[in-house]
């Protein structure tokens, strides 16, 4: 994947370019075909030439919440189209939640830890008196 410099959005600079490279990979098959006409060009740039930068038509009906890549007409969601539109990142944050994850690990251990620990202590029970 190539490291993306800047996103032009109808003339406008996108925040956030390297997350445009998801215009790539979302959608899905579309139902229809814009309506309108009103449509934001997306094109993205990059220091070095790549299949993804270079001669690549990719435009957004924001509308009908259709995208067009390379020839393929695909439906998205409509927050994804209003960000577009917005020239905001396409980085939604859906990444793995590692560190919650890993602190809930660790608070399991530390339990499984003391459990083991008080379970693992000698238990005083009734001292055997001597017969007399």
């Amino acid at each position: 994947m190539p490291r993306i410099t800047r996103v032009s959005l109808n003339g406008s600079n996108a925040d956030d370019p390297q997350s445009y490279l998801r215009v790539y990979t979302i959608g899905a098959e579309a139902t229809g075909y814009p309506s309108d006409s009103q449509s934001t060009q997306v094109v993205l740039e990059s220091d070095q030439r790549s299949p993804w930068t270079d001669g690549n038509y990719v435009v957004l009906y924001p509308k009908a919440r259709l995208l067009i890549r390379d020839g393929q007409l695909v439906s998205i969601a409509g927050g994804i189209a209003d960000r577009i539109v917005a020239g905001e990142s396409l980085d939604t944050g859906r990444a793995f939640p590692w560190l919650p994850l890993l602190g809930g690990l660790a608070a399991v251990g530390v339990a499984l830890a003391a459990a083991f620990a008080l379970h693992a202590r000698p238990r005083r029970g009734p001292v055997p008196q001597p017969q007399q």
